[in-house]
């Protein structure tokens, strides 16, 4: 039956009042209802990711003023620590908080991955979160766009919780995640566009939009370039030009080169001038906020760099500020010639500065650190290195100290504090690095083709170190396959003869049925509905014959109504037996002109295998139109497997079953590889 607008609301049977416009209504129905209820769920149980909300928050009053960032709960400010104090300054007279952290924390069990963080970012600032890979920087920004809950602490986004008040929170945010999340088949522009519909743009607003965010990440040229073909600072700078998608006051960047490296610097710098032309934007007034772990890009782009270690905050202020609460403030280098020795070099430098502080020596350089208040000093001391051809000193140069100064001295006197802080992550010391190139830089580098035998053998000892280990899980791989292999031939019988041996049983003779319609001559003599627009076809002859001499049934040929109200009509005369005499019916449509075979197939749902039987009569159709003989004809046989409980258990029957179709030994093996694959995959982590 064909579904129109006209027959929605309609039925054949009066007795079975459904209709297919009322199932598509319930459908619809509970659709919305379904989504409803995901979406209610989904914000009050948002799962690993997302704020949840409380279970009445329906109810509750919609709020969107803004507050002070004042502690709340009674939350009170963490004392910092002793050897922290120094190094945080304090707020400027004429800065505006864009972000308010205060007293953040977020466990993972037993984990802490940020302890009591109380951090400020400043409207129109560039503020660098920097540390070491652990070091809680992603934690804390998924934290700031809403992404993961705080298990205490609070967090006010231009003076909005973002606990109550999240929708209008992230809203003012612009988010660039340390990975890429990019569609392949979508072109630059699509992705702009898509995000500006996501942030429900005005349609006037989308193009220019776009327009200005492609100028400003330097991608017009590649606005129709699939997501695909973009090279890796190509995706970056199009994932932060998505960020900025809707103008967002806060604008929050994870790690915006990561995945770059600095084998191509030309990449970085891209980015960072597009950090800088947000920076020297100041009408918008945006608080910019980005992680790191490259010291020199939180030196070149950030006014205020706040480093944590271990979760925890370990120093914020100015660069400036910071770089003033070391201990050195120049730092010499010195490119070593042949037969250039230390020791000569530092009485030499002791002379004019007797507390110089010896950094490291590698194979071509020296580094020294020189204290404060020594300018007068190291004045004397360059004059004395020009003449000083004796010391056996190509080259020398002084420079003021780096954030890398900055860092390192707060590591050392966070591992005084804590020494298990910084085990994670944190590179070696600089003595180390110098000897691990003493030991490794004397010999010749393996490249290209023999550089892959080398991995391939190394991965296959890995491989081999780890089979000898899990002897046991190996000698299953070799030996399982052989053991099913004799446990099928050997013992369990073919599907030959299981067959056989069902097709013998009673109950399976009993129920084989020969799909045909005269299956439906009980309780009375099956009818056929045939209509025919051309009664002079050799197909519509074909067909009687086939229906009346070889299938047993009656035929009522028609050729002025259609199938269906023909047996509408039946229905209302002969209510009772209607239900039993039709079942299947065929409308032939053919054009004498040119010999082809077109027909409707129609079906009853009532009984049983009338799809089947209509289907077995269309295909016996064709087949005699394209062999031109109407002595063919397809039979279709059904023969369940069926047994009884006085011959054979559940669990028999089953088996029985799965062995027909030779799928037991194969279900066998891939369950019994699957829970080794799995014993194996857990032993290697």
């Amino acid at each position: 039956l064909t579904v129109t607008y006209n027959n929605l609301y309609t039925n054949l049977f009066d007795f079975y009042p459904l209709y297919i416009g009322a199932i598509m209504l319930l459908m619809l129905i509970w659709s919305a209802l379904y989504i409803f209820l995901a979406v209610y769920v989904e914000r009050v149980h948002p799962g690993a990711f997302g704020v949840a909300r409380p279970w009445n928050y329906l109810f509750q009053r919609k709020n969107n003023k803004k507050i002070k960032p004042v502690p709340q709960n009674g939350l009170k400010s963490v004392p910092l620590k002793m050897f922290n104090e120094k190094w945080i300054e304090s707020k400027p007279s004429s800065g505006v908080s864009g972000v308010s952290i205060q007293n953040l924390t977020k466990t993972f069990g037993d984990f802490k991955a940020v302890s009591n963080l109380s951090l400020d970012f400043y409207e129109n600032e560039v503020c660098c979160l920097l540390g070491h890979n652990g070091a809680g920087k992603t934690t804390t920004t998924f934290m700031l766009v809403g992404m993961l809950e705080p298990t205490s602490g609070c967090i006010f986004v231009n003076d909005l919780d973002n606990k109550t008040n999240l929708e209008a929170v992230r809203k003012n945010i612009g988010f660039c995640p340390q990975s890429d999340i990019l569609y392949d088949e979508l072109t630059v522009r699509e992705h702009l566009k898509l995000v500006a519909k996501i942030r429900q743009m005005p349609r006037t607003e989308i193009e220019r939009s776009t327009d200005r965010i492609l100028a400003l990440i330097n991608l017009r040229k590649d606005a129709q370039t699939l997501a695909k073909n973009l090279s890796g600072g190509m995706k970056r700078r199009l994932s932060i030009g998505m960020s900025l998608v809707g103008d967002p006051k806060i604008l929050i960047f994870d790690e915006p080169t990561s995945g770059i490296g600095t084998t191509n610097p030309k990449h970085r710098r891209e980015i960072w001038d597009v950090i800088r032309i947000l920076k020297h934007d100041k009408e918008n007034r945006r608080t910019i906020v980005f992680t790191t772990h490259y010291l020199d890009e939180a030196d070149v782009l950030a006014d205020r760099i706040a480093i944590m270690t271990a979760g925890e905050l370990q120093a914020h202020g100015t660069p400036d500020f910071l770089k003033q609460q070391t201990d050195l403030e120049y730092r010499l280098f010195m490119d070593k010639d042949a037969g250039c020795q230390e020791e000569i070099v530092r009485t030499h430098i002791q002379q004019y500065i007797p507390n110089v502080i010896f950094d490291r020596e590698s194979v071509s350089e020296l580094r020294y650190g020189i204290l404060r208040g020594q300018e007068e000093n190291v004045q004397q001391l360059i004059s004395s290195l020009d003449k000083a051809a004796h010391l056996q000193i190509k080259n020398y140069g002084i420079a003021t100290i780096t954030t890398e100064d900055v860092f390192l001295q707060l590591v050392e006197e966070a591992h005084y504090d804590k020494p298990d802080t910084i085990a994670n992550g944190l590179q070696s010391h600089p003595q180390k690095k110098d000897l691990i190139t003493k030991v490794f830089g004397q010999h010749e580098k393996v490249k290209g083709f023999s550089l892959r035998l080398i991995q391939y053998y190394a991965l296959l000892i890995k491989r081999l170190i780890i089979s000898r280990r899990q002897y046991i899980t190996t000698l299953g791989f070799l030996l399982l396959p052989l053991l099913i292999e004799i446990l099928t031939v050997a013992v369990l019988p073919t599907p030959t003869q299981i067959q056989a041996s069902l097709l013998q049983n009673d109950h399976v003779k009993g129920a084989s049925v020969k799909l045909i319609p005269s299956i439906y001559n009980q309780p009375q003599q099956q009818t056929v509905v045939v209509y025919g627009n051309n009664n002079g076809s050799n197909n519509l002859n074909n067909l009687l014959t086939y229906l009346s001499n070889n299938q047993n049934v009656n035929v009522d040929q028609i050729s002025s109504d259609t199938v269906m109200s023909y047996v509408q009509q039946q229905y209302t005369q002969t209510y009772a037996v209607f239900i039993y005499k039709y079942q299947i019916a065929q409308s032939l449509y053919n054009n004498l002109s040119t010999p082809s075979l077109t027909f409707d197939a129609f079906f009853s749902s009532v009984n049983y295998h009338t799809a089947a039987v209509t289907l077995g009569v269309s295909m016996t159709q064709l087949f005699q139109f394209y062999a031109g003989s109407t002595a063919k004809q397809i039979i279709t046989t059904n023969m369940p497997l069926i047994t009884t409980s006085t011959t054979s258990s559940s669990s028999a029957d089953l088996l029985n079953k799965l062995l027909c179709f030779d799928a037991l030994p194969m279900v066998l093996f891939g369950f019994l590889n699957s829970i080794l694959v799995m014993l194996f995959t857990i032993a290697e982590l």
